[in-house]
């Protein structure tokens, strides 16, 4: 079975949303490691990260599922069965990280950092376009200006 690739533009969500996940995990850890009760502090510091980690697992697997849609094996079990294993792996190691002692709530602080990241990201992403959109609008309006400018002379 052949291995796809991811294109650049997935591999460039990727990196940039593990930049983003970092970023949002700054505050939640340093704030549990500040003031979370003693005994469960630093368990609930590894639980943000390994929520964190799980999210970006996902994102990984949604990537290359989606690189696969470009080549032949695009079909309806192929991506159930993506979608399905993803769910899969989330249920495990949540369960896992569960009977390790590790708290639910921080691993689920971890995954809304990564999701908050993904947010961030799209945003980013969907203002470079409106801009573009405008500068292209700008410059089709100076064109249309410079045409009538000189069929006037």
């Amino acid at each position: 079975m052949e291995k796809e690739k991811m294109s650049n533009s997935l591999k460039t969500l990727f990196i940039d949303n593990l930049k983003l996940t970092a970023l949002f995990c700054i505050l939640p850890v340093v704030g549990t490691a500040l003031f979370w009760p003693m005994p469960q502090k630093w368990m609930a510091v590894i639980g943000i990260i390994y929520g964190a980690m799980l999210a970006l697992c996902s994102l990984y697997m949604i990537c290359i599922q989606s690189a696969s849609l470009a080549g032949q094996n695009a079909s309806g079990k192929g991506m159930a069965a993506g979608y399905l294993g993803r769910y899969l792996m989330y249920g495990v190691l949540l369960f896992i990280g569960a009977v390790l002692g590790i708290p639910i709530l921080s691993m689920l602080i971890g995954a809304v950092a990564s999701k908050l990241a993904l947010f961030v990201y799209a945003r980013k992403d969907s203002g470079q376009s409106e801009s573009s959109q405008i500068e292209c609008q700008n410059l089709n309006a100076d064109k249309e200006s410079d045409q009538e400018t000189d069929s006037a002379s």
